[in-house]
């Protein structure tokens, strides 16, 4: 019909008190919420896919297209959205763009078929207001910036939803240079790192901890997560293996994955 669902549009500045901030009167009429960083600029007919895809399964998690904008020009320039998707570069827990392989290829019909992101960018993305909250909305435990992405995307797949990007919705963003962020950026991305291993990402957490030097004081220093491994055994989540081989099956391995059989990590 010609109804039209309610959108909540949140735009984050990332500061520590933007997750506690969220709850359930947080937008309390809409449907569906938006989340987007305040440095975007929304492309021509951006929303209507990402909302089209939410409504044909409420448990579908959805991302733009994210053009980038010129940091010192604020030139826009527009990416092919049907090469290029979203993943983990386990062996640093960053998040990073890939080519997308020529299997999943395969499951997309058409060009602007949505196309299965195993990681989505934390800071742009649609979802369905009553999925977001039983999923389990943000872990309020995280700071600043960093790896809120990889536990949302994982968190997401693991626990019965679904995360995609969508090639015909476009929204411009100005990446800032990383290499200017104060100190707290970074800090709050290592607590953030160590939190989302800890709860989702099982034995395969160790490859990064022994890649980066990650010792039991700096793990205990991220903080409690036992409400979050209460949440995720409550609610029947999925292993990282699973993920590993079901969602991602072509994700990179560091290289000293291979150095440890005794590791319950799917080798393909």
């Amino acid at each position: 019909g010609n109804e039209r669902p309610l959108v909540g549009v949140w735009w984050s500045c990332r500061n520590d008190t933007l997750f506690p901030r969220w709850g359930e009167n947080s937008h309390p009429n809409s449907e569906v919420i938006v989340f987007l960083d305040a440095h975007c600029e929304v492309n021509f007919k951006w929303l209507e896919p990402l909302l089209y895809r939410i409504k044909q399964d409420p448990k579908n998690t959805v991302w733009p297209v994210i053009d980038v904008i010129g940091l010192y020009d604020f030139k826009y320039n527009p990416i092919n959205g049907s090469e290029m998707t979203g993943g983990m570069d386990l062996g640093n827990m960053n998040f990073i763009y890939e080519v997308i392989p020529r299997d999943v290829f395969k499951t997309v019909k058409y060009p602007l078929d949505p196309i299965p992101s195993p990681i989505m960018p934390g800071g742009l993305f649609a979802i369905d207001k009553k999925w977001f909250t039983e999923s389990g909305v943000y872990d309020l435990g995280m700071g600043y910036w960093g790896a809120e992405n990889l536990e949302m995307s994982v968190r997401l797949w693991v626990c019965g939803g679904r995360v995609e990007m969508i090639p015909c919705s476009h929204v411009g963003h100005i990446f800032n240079d990383q290499s200017t962020a104060p100190d707290y950026v970074t800090k709050s991305g290592s607590k953030n790192q160590i939190r989302f291993a800890e709860v989702w990402a099982d034995d395969y957490k160790y490859l990064w901890y022994q890649n980066w030097g990650i010792n039991e004081a700096t793990i205990k220093n991220a903080g409690d997560v036992s409400d979050r491994k209460k949440f995720k055994q409550d609610n029947k989540c999925k292993s990282f293996k699973w993920y590993h081989e079901n969602v991602y099956p072509y994700m990179k391995m560091p290289d000293n994955a291979a150095k440890h059989p005794e590791l319950d990590l799917w080798r393909g």
